[in-house]
């Protein structure tokens, strides 16, 4: 399985659009860094979301890594969309 982790830094914006296009069996992480707008909320609805209070993203990104049950971790910044072709490539990784 693949696992999809997303920092996130207020990015309400652009988040409901990149988690839209990921597949529904693949996992979804997005980690909230400090956030103050409503990405949280909107993530919510796609995404397992975790809430760290500090700031950053390597932060996040480790956090969220460390919450994957996949086989394969994916790294996704909130406004970056991946193709199907490019997700049915890392499928195959074994």
């Amino acid at each position: 399985m693949i696992s999809i982790v997303i920092p996130a830094y207020n990015e309400a914006n652009y988040i409901e659009k990149t988690l839209r296009e990921i597949p529904y069996n693949i996992e979804k992480i997005v980690v909230c860094n400090g956030c103050t707008d409503d990405t949280e909320n909107i993530s919510k609805k796609y995404a397992k979301v975790y809430s760290i209070k500090n700031k950053g993203v390597s932060l996040a990104r480790n956090y969220g890594g460390m919450k994957a049950t996949g086989d394969l971790i994916v790294f996704l910044d909130a406004d970056t969309l991946i193709s199907n072709e490019l997700l049915n490539r890392l499928s195959k990784i074994k």
